[in-house]
């Protein structure tokens, strides 16, 4: 425009000169101001007419925007939805008027072409949801041991009561009196076949005797004899109990019923894990212990002279034998042990929701997970009934420890940073008594570049969410960005970092119309982190 005018003046004088010129050769007067005035009117006109011919009248306030058609490729992202103010193609020659928060006029066409109003709109993480079943109770009662008695009397000091005795199962066998008479004692003698002596108790009463380990099939002589003053007795003979495979079920109704007793089982886990085998119903004044061996019958573990609720926890392995043997310790009486056995590892990558449960002490649900972007990762409980208390723990692939919260309810857990790809472990564990649990998930969403959007709509959905964005201006100029639509009693903490994650700026716990202004550089990599502070709800980021 500029050069057109400087032209316009330089034919204005030129035509002046060259007419005055002429005038005089011709001998005539030089032309008057009038001839110049009309010159001068003349050429303004024909300036006026081109512009005129240019820009086209009308709201000052409107600039004409000519489109270039692009060729569009077609995109999908998972749980991106982006919504234009353009919804149709635009022909290559037609105009388009941007109203609302267009460009100031007068602009050059680089900043016309960069400026865009468009919004970017992204899809809250959906629900999905796993239900984990419980551990199914399966339940079997064993008949009570055999106990024989044989009914006898010492009539004089040199009387001897032989017994012979050949046992059914490899085990612990018990000899033992009652019915003696006060004041009156006898002896008993244990021996092989060959007549070797095992062991002796003299001069005993009601309830003591003799406890030894038996062969099946072997000859046995017990001797009953004279040890003070004479009287009747009866011989007991407690037996070994068939052993029993327990591993198909979680409870055990059985009994004791003589001193020393041993009631034995074979377990052999289905998968690798935490064990717990524990008492419940023994009566009052009633004490059992427990033991735990290997197939080789070296002891891994013991609980002695324990009641209710008290136990053994152990880890084991598939498909090895293991043996569970309960002992005699503090009078007789019946029991159940009940066995908590490992749940199978869950991948529970795709899931936002996992309702499971913790069913007796000590128990572990181990779950496998998998992300699928670097960041931050929430991991929280929901449901858990009143008075019960869990703990959470994070391991990685080998099982070392990340992160832990323990004795904690609903709306506490962890929040970790992970990698993509990884494999992580994430451990349930009982804490305070037993119950139900939601274990909710918040997964990191995939960072976004929102360089060419005015307005991201978003949300937050769990504690310490942060979704991130990345922004690279095409101009070095100061960027403002402003939080709108945010529900009552939600804010935000809003971050602004470098390309190497250093922190340039900060507003946190913050509503709407709140926010930062920053310079940036043209070409540079800027990282907006929306990070959740108070409550959960969605919101739009405003970019000026």
């Amino acid at each position: 425009m500029k050069i057109f005018i400087i032209a316009a003046i330089i034919l204005l004088l030129l035509y002046f000169v060259a007419n005055t010129l002429l005038a005089i050769i011709k001998g005539e007067e030089r032309p008057g101001l009038n001839g110049f005035l009309v010159t001068v009117i003349m050429v303004i006109a024909a300036v006026f007419s081109f512009v005129i011919g240019k820009v086209p009248l009308g709201d000052s306030n409107t600039v004409k925007v000519e489109e270039k058609k692009d060729d569009k490729k077609e995109k999908t992202e998972k749980n991106i939805n982006v919504q234009t103010d353009n919804k149709n193609d635009i022909d290559a020659n037609e105009e388009d008027t941007v109203e609302g928060d267009e460009p100031p006029v007068g602009i050059d066409d680089d900043e016309i072409e960069s400026y865009s109003t468009d919004s970017i709109s992204i899809d809250p993480i959906s629900d999905v949801k796993i239900a984990i079943n419980s551990i199914e109770d399966n339940a079997i009662s064993f008949e009570n041991a055999t106990i024989d008695q044989f009914n006898g009397s010492i009539q004089n000091e040199e009387q001897e009561d032989s017994y012979d005795f050949i046992p059914e199962i490899d085990g612990v066998y018990r000899f033992e009196f009652s019915n003696i008479p006060n004041n009156v004692s006898h002896s008993i003698y244990l021996y092989n076949s060959d007549g070797e002596e095992l062991d002796r108790n003299t001069s005993v009463g009601n309830e003591s005797g003799i406890t030894a380990n038996l062969e099946s099939g072997q000859k046995y002589i017990v001797s009953v004899k004279h040890g003070w003053n004479t009287g009747s007795y009866t011989l007991n003979i407690g037996h070994q109990k068939p052993l029993q495979v327990i591993s198909e079920y979680s409870q055990i109704a059985d009994s004791i019923q003589f001193r020393d007793q041993e009631n034995d089982y074979i377990f052999v886990p289905e998968i690798d894990g935490l064990f717990r085998f524990e008492f419940s119903e023994i009566p009052n004044n009633v004490y059992h212990s427990i033991y735990v061996y290997n197939s080789g019958r070296e002891e891994l573990d013991r609980n002695t002279s324990i009641g209710n609720e008290s136990g053994i926890t152990i880890p084991l392995k598939a498909g090895q034998e293991y043996h569970i043997v309960v002992k005699q310790s503090g009078n007789v009486g019946s029991y159940k042990l009940l066995i908590g056995k490992q749940k199978p590892t869950i991948d529970i990558s795709e899931y936002t929701i996992v309702s499971d449960s913790i069913q007796y002490t000590d128990q572990e649900n181990i779950y496998v997970y998998i992300p699928k972007n670097d960041g931050r990762y929430r991991f929280e409980f929901a449901n858990i009934p009143n008075d019960i208390s869990h703990s959470i723990y994070i391991y990685n692939s080998g099982f070392e420890e990340l992160d832990r919260n323990t004795s904690i309810g609903n709306e506490n857990g962890l929040s970790v940073k992970l990698n993509a790809n990884e494999i992580y472990h994430v451990a349930v564990k009982q804490s305070s008594r037993v119950g139900s649990y939601d274990l909710l998930v918040g997964s990191q969403k995939e960072i976004l570049d929102i360089s060419k959007y005015a307005n991201v709509n978003d949300s937050v959905q769990f504690t310490e969410q942060q979704n991130i964005y990345t922004y690279i201006p095409n101009e070095s100029r100061d960027v403002a960005f402003t939080f709108f639509d945010i529900p009552e009693d939600v804010t935000l903490n809003l971050y602004i970092y470098n390309s190497k994650w250093e922190e340039l700026d900060k507003n946190t716990s913050i509503g709407n119309e709140s926010g930062i202004v920053i310079p940036v550089n043209e070409g540079s990599t800027y990282y907006i982190v929306v990070e959740q502070s108070w409550n959960y709800g969605s919101y739009l980021l405003n970019i000026n």
